[in-house]
């Protein structure tokens, strides 16, 4: 019998990576930010330790990286799920609305999306990844992209999204989530000086598309219109 060839090093590197994240991410979610610890995440991914700080310095690299995955998730899901031929603040939009949606739908992902707000290193990355994101898909230069004030807006709006993320982590059921994803398109058509015309029906058919589809976040379900946590494992709890 033919004996399988041993894992390249890279590809092992990147199995035992993804099994840190994804215990991670469970851990969090089970226990909030602080209170997690590496050892923890180690025992949960049934690694060594040496396994872990040979591709993270420590538990802030690895929220880090599991908050841009939410944002990257939640990228790839309105990519999914956005109509076409949609004006381009709705497109903008549409990802920084799943978190806010997310958060809406339970108080332990708010916390989490607030602490890295809070964090500077983290909120530096996430807006940096949006001005990429944003200037790639802003092919018509409905935006002014390359600009430095274009940048300083893109920071003022991802606070806005904080504060009104924030707001759900201390106080849960502040407001609706349809109301927060109304609050948040008023920012931006505001921050950018886009057209407001027709904004109520483009607010609400961002919000069907949010609150109807089993959206995938960083490995956790965003239950449609769920009346419990609203927040579950992806294939099972």
């Amino acid at each position: 019998m033919t004996m399988p060839l041993p894992k390249r090093r890279t590809e092992k590197s990147a199995e035992t990576r993804r099994r840190i994240l994804d215990a991670s991410i469970e851990l969090f979610i089970k226990n909030g930010y602080e209170k997690t610890t590496t050892r923890q995440i180690i025992q949960k991914a049934g690694i060594l330790n040496g396994s872990l700080y040979n591709l993270f310095e420590g538990k802030d690299q690895i929220f880090s990286d599991v908050m841009m995955e939410a944002l990257w998730d939640s990228i790839e899901e309105s990519e999914k799920y956005m109509p076409k031929n949609i004006p381009f603040v709705d497109v903008v939009s549409f990802p920084i609305c799943l978190l806010v949606y997310a958060s809406s739908r339970s108080q332990r992902v708010a916390e989490l999306f607030a602490t890295s707000n809070r964090i500077w290193e983290i909120n530096k990355r996430v807006c940096e990844s949006m001005i990429d994101w944003i200037t790639e898909k802003d092919v018509n230069h409905t935006l002014p992209t390359e600009t430095e004030d274009f940048r300083i807006r893109i920071y003022a709006c991802m606070g806005a999204v904080g504060n009104i993320i924030e707001r759900f982590e201390k106080e849960p059921g502040c407001m609706s989530d349809r109301d927060a994803i109304n609050v948040l398109a008023e920012i931006l058509v505001n921050a950018f000086g886009l057209s407001t015309m027709n904004l109520k029906e483009r607010v609400d058919s961002v919000y069907t598309i949010v609150s109807t589809h089993d959206l995938v976040i960083c490995g956790m379900h965003v239950v449609p219109q769920s009346d419990g946590i609203g927040i579950e494992p992806v294939g099972g709890a």
